[in-house]
């Protein structure tokens, strides 16, 4: 199967808190307003090279 990608789809830079967790609130007040601007999807986790900071536990966050 191919799946075609089109459109604008920006990197997002993933916030965290003073303790090295990701801030899952001001996360999703980014996803928020990006997705409020008219963009067609987002690209998330990895593309501003945090994802070395990630554990297990933050590869699927709760929606």
């Amino acid at each position: 199967m191919t799946i075609r990608v089109e459109g604008i789809i920006p990197p997002l830079v993933t916030p965290f808190a003073k303790d090295g967790s990701i801030n899952e609130n001001m996360f999703r007040k980014i996803i928020n307003n990006i997705i409020g601007k008219g963009v067609h999807g987002v690209f998330v986790a990895g593309s501003q090279g945090e994802f070395f900071a990630r554990v297990d536990s933050e590869t699927s966050l709760p929606e």
